[in-house]
């Protein structure tokens, strides 16, 4: 990621904020975003470092942040609880700088019938959950305006994606 002391991060689906509180210790401006209650666990990491960073509640879809205000955004096993990733994807870019880098890791499908098995239970349980196949990961970063800078992929699929030159 190239992070550089004082850039600014924002960890979407940041949970209980342990990655935040990590990013935030080596000197990031960090934002935790997450639509559940689990962000006010925030502050225990915050009395024990002594080390700051901002919370938000939010839905990732529609995080009120002004456009081109972050340098890196982080998303661990976040982005699959989106109802629909295009959205996403879109606001993801319109928050980041030019040159400005989205690192996520999210399971992925490799078929059709893997992805429509995707999450069944916590479906049933009223938990957002979708995924994708690789190409339809790929396809609603890149027409957002981001574009490849690494990938991997295992049983999950690892990436990171910056905000192309030419992106509005």
């Amino acid at each position: 990621l190239e992070l550089r002391t004082g850039d600014r991060l924002l960890d979407l689906g940041a949970d209980l904020t342990w990655s935040t509180h990590q990013m935030a210790r080596c000197g990031l401006d960090c934002c935790a975003v997450d639509i559940n209650h689990h962000l006010s666990v925030g502050r225990l990491f915050e009395a024990h470092s002594g080390v700051v960073y901002h919370r938000v509640r939010a839905n990732m879809r529609d995080v009120p942040f002004r456009a081109g205000i972050f340098d890196v955004i982080l998303a661990m096993n976040a982005l699959h609880h989106a109802e629909r990733i295009e959205p996403v994807a879109a606001n993801i870019a319109r928050m980041l700088k030019r040159g400005g880098r989205l690192a996520f890791v999210e399971p992925y499908c490799a078929t059709e019938e893997a992805k429509a098995a995707f999450g069944r239970a916590q479906i049933e349980a009223g938990i957002s959950e979708q995924t994708y196949l690789l190409h339809e990961w790929h396809r609603a970063f890149v027409d957002a305006g981001l574009r490849l800078h690494v990938m991997r992929v295992s049983d999950s699929f690892s990436a990171i994606y910056e905000r192309a030159d030419g992106a509005d």
